[in-house]
């Protein structure tokens, strides 16, 4: 997947639940993966941009690794957007790593 491109949409708080919803749910092949969030596409690497985000940052692949059952991806940032000046950043703490 070297060369492959996707965004990082840094998620607001107090409208993460929506979109981690939205995001989470499982959809078929061929499936708006987005579904009824509203989204837009970038014109500088064609991936999604969560409209409702903080902020989105424009990130292309440079290494896959595989770490067991996961892979673990490195991106360079080759662009950034700031999507809401006034919002604070979402965080979101998993107690178990065994579920979503």
């Amino acid at each position: 997947m070297k060369g492959g491109k996707f965004n990082l949409n840094v998620l607001k708080e107090g409208g993460e639940k929506d979109v981690m919803k939205a995001l989470l749910k499982p959809f078929k092949p061929g499936e708006n993966r987005f579904g009824d969030l509203d989204v837009s596409i970038s014109e500088n690497n064609g991936c999604a941009i969560v409209n409702q985000s903080l902020a989105c940052i424009e990130c292309s692949v440079t290494q896959r690794m595989e770490a067991g059952d996961h892979w673990i991806v490195l991106a360079e940032v080759e662009s950034g957007s700031l999507l809401d000046d006034v919002g604070v950043t979402s965080i979101h703490h998993r107690k178990s790593g065994a579920s979503y």
